[in-house]
């Protein structure tokens, strides 16, 4: 996956995300500084203040 590819899914599902508790998203590693095809996203979220933490509802995964 390209870095443009997981941008445009992740804004895709921005209101999901939003909706989910998560305040803000960065991609770091790799795809962040597009070296690669990823075969993973390394994410940091930062969910909201009443937010409840529990982290594996954040979690989902996709294949192609």
């Amino acid at each position: 996956m390209t870095r443009d590819a997981a941008l445009a899914i992740l804004r895709d599902h921005a209101a999901e995300l939003r909706a989910a508790g998560i305040e803000s998203l960065s991609i770091f590693g790799s795809l962040a500084r597009n070296e690669a095809e990823a075969h993973d996203i390394d994410l940091a979220i930062q969910l909201g203040p009443n937010t409840p933490p529990s982290g594996l509802d954040y979690v989902w995964q996709r294949e192609d």
